[in-house]
């Protein structure tokens, strides 16, 4: 390769670099939900150190949740880890998670597609309390306030605890 080529593919590298840069913020993103049970989706023979379903009497619950990470494509994809607190009317828990975002239109108003994968752990009846994964899919609306800040309302599906559950979210993103 000469030298010209070298430099030429050297500046376009660096020029591209520097746009794809420009264009990922950090961003954060807090929600509260609401969880309506929906129904077991695991059933056990009970055996001889068997003490309950992991979520007994079919419990709603309450979420409130923290993200961080960062915003791509002018705030059109958040891409994030989050911690979130659980009660499941009165058994607590926390879940780690990754969080992924889509937002397809530009407007101000759009709808909007969500992503929760992660762990979940509650401390319940069991000696230490119980883990099991965590998976959120939503879909909702969101209101764009100006360029950095969002309200959003979504409802889906959850699993965790080996039961399913209907999410209703309010959040706000920065």
């Amino acid at each position: 390769m000469g030298i010209k080529l070298k430099i030429l593919f050297l500046s376009v590298l660096i020029s591209t670099g520097n746009f794809c840069l420009a264009q990922i913020k950090y961003s954060a993103k807090f929600e509260f939900s609401f969880q309506k049970y929906g129904f077991r989706t695991i059933t056990y023979e009970a055996g001889p150190n068997w003490q309950g379903y992991n979520l007994k009497e079919k419990p709603n619950g309450l979420n409130i949740n923290i993200a961080n990470g960062i915003s791509l494509a002018k705030n059109r994809i958040f891409i994030g880890l989050g911690l979130a607190y659980h009660n499941f009317e009165g058994i607590n828990g926390l879940s780690v998670l990754g969080d992924l975002e889509y937002i397809p239109l530009k407007t101000q108003l759009s709808p909007l597609i969500n992503f929760k994968l992660g762990y979940n752990h509650i401390w319940n009846q069991y000696s230490g309390g119980t883990g099991t994964p965590y998976g959120e899919y939503l879909i909702g609306v969101n209101y764009a306030i100006n360029k950095k800040l969002a309200l959003y309302l979504k409802s889906g599906i959850l699993f965790t605890q080996e039961a399913l559950f209907i999410p209703i979210s309010l959040g706000l993103r920065i």
